[in-house]
This record gives C-alpha cells, sequence and structure tokens, in this order.
C-alpha cells in the first residue's frame, strides 16, 4: 500500500535509510489498523470475517482523500508532511499527517491520541495566528502612513495638519473618526492620530487616486479567482474579518481553517512585498 510519492528524496541509502522506510511502513501499518477499526466500528465491514478482497477495496476507497493530496499537492507540501524524520516521534508524526489528511473526509476518524494531538495543534495554530494578525496590522499601518508621509512630506500645512494627513486622506469620515478615538484617550496617553485609524479605512486610503501609485506594488493582491479588476484589494477586508475573531473569540466565535490557512497565505506574501520595498519587518 504504497502512500508516499517515492520522489520524495528517492536515492538515499544506508542505515538511516532503512530506518526510514521501517518507519513509514510501521506508520502505515498503523494506519491500516485504524482504519480497520474505525470502519469495523462502523458497521462498514468486518475485519475478522469478511474476504481480503472486499478489505482491501474498502481501505482504497477509503484512503481517497490521501491519493487526491498526493496528486495534486506540490512537491513542497508533500515533502512538508512526509520528508523522512527518525526515532518514535518521526513514526508519530508521519501517522497523525496521514491520519489528518483522511480526516477532512472522515470528519471522526482517529483515535483519542490523534485528537489529543488535533486540540493541542489547535491551540498552537490560534496562538500563532493572534500573533500574525497582531503583526499583520503593526506593519500594514505602518507601510501605509511611512509611505504616505514619503509621498505627500511631514510639512505643516495652512491648515496646521501635516501634509501627509490632510492630503494624503481626503475621507473626512475616516480622519474624523481617528480623531474622535484619539480624544477619548487621556491626553498624557494619546498616540498621533494615525494610530486610531481603523484597518478596513486603510482600503480607501489606498485606492484614493494620489495614493494607488504608491501603494500598488505593494497592496495589489489578487485572491484566489479574482480577474480583471484594477484593485485587489479584497484580501483587506478579509483580514478584517479574521480581525474580528481575534479580538472578540469565544466558544462560539473561534477561527475556521480557512482563516487559518488565508492568514499563513497572506503574511509572508505581504511581508516579502515589504522587504523588496526596502520596509524592515524585524
Amino acid at each position: 500500500m504504497r502512500l508516499v510519492r517515492q520522489d520524495v528524496r528517492p536515492h538515499q541509502s544506508g542505515p538511516k535509510a532503512a530506518l526510514s522506510r521501517i518507519g513509514r511502513v510501521r506508520a502505515h501499518c498503523q494506519l491500516i489498523n485504524e482504519i480497520l477499526q474505525y470502519q469495523t466500528a462502523k458497521n462498514e465491514i468486518d475485519a475478522l470475517v469478511d474476504s481480503a478482497d472486499k478489505i482491501a477495496a474498502s481501505l482504497v476507497a477509503f484512503i481517497e482523500p490521501f491519493r487526491s493530496f498526493v496528486q495534486s499537492a506540490s512537491e513542497k507540501q508533500v515533502e512538508g508532511k512526509f520528508a523522512r524524520k527518525f526515532g518514535e516521534g518521526g513514526v508519530t508524526e508521519y501517522f497523525y499527517n496521514l491520519c489528518e489528511i483522511l480526516q477532512k473526509k472522515h470528519k471522526d476518524f482517529g483515535g483519542q491520541d490523534f485528537k489529543k494531538f488535533k486540540e493541542r495543534q489547535a491551540d498552537a495554530r490560534v496562538q500563532q495566528t493572534d500573533i500574525d494578525v497582531g503583526d499583520l496590522q503593526h506593519y500594514i499601518s505602518t507601510v501605509v502612513i511611512e509611505t504616505l508621509k514619503k509621498a505627500h512630506g511631514t510639512h505643516e500645512l495652512p491648515s496646521g495638519e501635516k501634509a501627509y494627513w490632510d492630503l494624503g486622506i481626503e475621507n473626512l469620515d475616516i480622519k474624523q473618526g481617528a480623531y474622535k478615538k484619539q480624544q477619548m484617550v487621556a491626553a498624557d496617553k494619546r498616540a498621533p492620530k494615525e494610530a486610531y485609524l481603523d484597518l478596513i479605512d486603510f482600503e480607501k486610503i489606498l485606492k484614493q487616486p494620489n495614493n494607488w501609485p504608491h501603494f500598488e506594488p505593494i497592496f495589489n493582491v489578487p485572491m484566489t479567482g479574482e480577474k480583471n479588476k484594477k484593485y485587489y484589494l479584497t484580501w483587506l477586508e478579509r483580514l478584517n474579518e479574521v480581525r474580528r475573531v481575534a479580538a472578540h473569540k469565544n466558544q462560539y466565535r473561534t477561527y475556521t481553517d480557512e482563516d487559518f490557512d488565508f492568514v499563513s497565505w497572506l503574511k509572508p506574501l505581504l511581508f516579502e512585498r515589504f522587504e523588496q520595498a526596502g520596509i524592515e519587518t524585524q
């Protein structure tokens, strides 16, 4: 039962490679045993009395999600989950990764140890996503304000406002909203007005005609399926939705798998663009 591409590090040999092959066989055997127990409990088969052909056909049908993953995933994705790892922990991690892929279709599949692992993994993903959302908010704000300063200047206009604030933000509602929030803070603790801009405010600021040429190379990011648009900023609305979850999590409102995937896609992409534009993110 071959479950992993043969072209992931195919030419290793010697004791370590032999140990790795043994580890993979052990993980596959664990998986087969887990599937047989699951299907027997569901009365889909009887592993003790059914024919070998029926059991084999049932196993092959059950692992279809994994076969689909291997066929469609990139080499990097396959290697990330199934590159050769050694020792008992490597076998367990390999087995859990197999279970995780199958669980996308068979929602209640997996023993108690796997489910505990998933709970710990989910906690770690939540913590990392909280960090990533905070980083994205901080650096998007920083990049927008610093770019406005370079584009419009920091000198004071006759109005008494700084040029980057008056010329860079034409929307009156956005400016008034930031000012009101600033005034609600004790005078000795107030930050500059731009610190009180909301994440969703940046969409209008970016689209402003005298701003867009400065922001397009960094922030024009199409999401899957988006085509033939001038402004690819749907990701900003999506990030704002995730930010609301981060700010108001409870037992009824938590991150979804799509939220995790979105943030883990967006952060490295934007941060790479920041760095290409000469903006430090450390």
